[in-house]
């Protein structure tokens, strides 16, 4: 996560609580929720059938006796949920969606590469995790093009 927004309270009524999720589908940051344990498992059937099964942390009754923090995806915190009475206040915390993969050619990637072993700073392994992160894509390919013709 290298980034949230915090949208407080959900909808109540489940139409605009489903509008505003469906709306949300291509944000790519965190995104944080109070909700209420009275509407948790619509919620998250909501956010399993707007979102995908994303990656979610539930956390009750935070900094109390009886704090709790799920961690899993939606369809796992709907079974870890289900069929439990559900007390406290409730955060809902929301993976963000995948950033598209920008198409770079493996001779951009190269010579990306290149330059930061030319200023001879940084290892190999040290410039491919540098290009994975400023260019978002994928470690295994940014090492299969260096493997190729590195």
């Amino acid at each position: 996560m290298d980034r949230f927004i915090f949208h407080g309270f959900l909808p109540a009524k489940a139409a605009r609580r489903r509008q505003l999720l469906a709306s949300l589908a291509e944000e790519t940051a965190t995104m944080v929720f109070f909700e209420s344990p009275n509407r948790l498992m619509s919620t998250l059937q909501d956010v399993a059938d707007c979102l995908g099964d994303r990656p979610v942390v539930i956390c009750r009754e935070l900094t109390k006796v009886f704090e709790e923090i799920i961690r899993g995806t939606a369809a796992d915190a709907i079974r870890a949920f289900s069929g439990k009475t559900i007390k406290g206040e409730v955060t809902l915390i929301v993976g963000g969606g995948r950033q598209p993969e920008i198409a770079f050619s493996d001779e951009e990637i190269r010579n990306r590469i290149r330059a930061l072993q030319n200023g001879g700073t940084l290892s190999r392994r040290d410039s491919i995790d540098q290009v994975t992160r400023e260019l978002g894509v994928s470690r295994k390919r940014v090492y299969g093009v260096t493997v190729k013709k590195g």
